[in-house]
């Protein structure tokens, strides 16, 4: 408990700091301005492509995206990048979505749109998804930074990449979201370009395999990794926020939402998950501070960040 006071604390003086600096200056120089987080946070880079604005560089190594390096020396691995935001909650920062054919997709979602202790929960017994789908996908809290710029507290989630066949080619599948009776559909990089479930439910098959389920704050929901070879067991992936739901913000209307009454997903078992730990919560309390510090959000998504912050914290 006292620790977890003494975190508090820090959190308040951090921003109270930021907030006199920010009243005399831009939130752009209180950000060049704030303290580098402690060692235990991830930190993610994306330098933009002079060339090719609609692709980034991707690293976690500070070292490969220094100005001394140049605009043509700065390191990490191409993605595409895909922006984009929730309607009903706009002045959230957005979502970021990486997708590379050779490497898979990245999700990086703001801390602000997240339920806390439903999407920092650890999963219990089971092991990450690897190539070709099944597990659980990896995700972590991480301090995003942006051409150099520090840009907030994010989720990051990492896809599995596609496996290799007998002859060294690489199988395809499709990342399928259910949510009652609602399919949505995707290609391994959550693009909208749905290949297998829908030609899969026009021939009347069923996917099969040990199937678990989701709970979340919107209600259970089902993530595969989806064939076209209806033979295989699809691999279920356990994910802490709604794929359903972040593929209808990411595309809308594009992507197909497809009704099948064949589910049950009440009789289906759940994922057994983990609440963080005192030292994990006072850890990501440390982040989200730098991260109201910076003023990305409005102040009444701030106060109500900082407010969920609290209550996380208290736990």
């Amino acid at each position: 408990m006292r620790s977890a006071l003494a975190t508090t604390a820090l959190c308040l003086a951090l921003a109270a700091a930021a907030g006199w600096i920010a009243a005399q200056q831009s939130p752009l120089v209180v950000r060049n301005l704030l303290p580098t987080p402690s060692a235990d946070a991830r930190e993610v880079f994306l330098t933009t492509l002079v060339d090719e604005p609609q692709r980034v560089l991707f690293t976690a190594q500070r070292s490969l995206t220094t100005v001394r390096r140049g605009e043509d020396a700065q390191g990490g691995s191409r993605y595409w990048i895909h922006r984009y935001g929730d309607p009903a909650r706009p002045e959230l920062p957005d979502r970021i979505l990486l997708q590379s054919r050779s490497r898979g997709a990245r999700l990086l979602v703001p801390v602000g749109a997240l339920e806390l202790d439903r999407a920092l929960a650890s999963p219990i017994g089971l092991e990450p998804a690897k190539q070709g789908g099944g597990g659980s996908v990896p995700s972590r809290l991480v301090h995003l930074y942006v051409d150099r710029l520090f840009a907030g507290t994010y989720l990051e989630l990492r896809f599995p990449n596609r496996e290799r066949d007998e002859n060294g080619e690489l199988r395809r599948f499709d990342l399928v979201a259910i949510r009652g009776n609602r399919v949505r559909t995707a290609d391994f990089v959550l693009a909208p370009n749905p290949r297998y479930y829908r030609a899969a439910l026009i021939e009347g098959e069923m996917p099969h395999g040990d199937l678990v389920v989701n709970e979340l704050p919107g209600g259970a929901e089902l993530v595969l990794a989806f064939y076209e070879d209806l033979a295989r067991a699809v691999g279920p992936l356990q994910v802490p926020i709604s794929i359903f739901d972040e593929l209808g913000l990411a595309w809308g209307e594009v992507v197909p939402t497809l009704v099948d009454d064949r589910w049950q997903l009440e009789a289906l078992p759940r994922y057994a998950t983990e609440a963080p730990s005192p030292e994990f919560r006072e850890a990501t309390a440390r982040m989200v501070a730098l991260h109201l510090a910076a003023r990305f959000e409005s102040r009444p998504e701030r106060e109500r960040l900082a407010h969920e912050m609290g209550e996380f914290l208290a736990r």
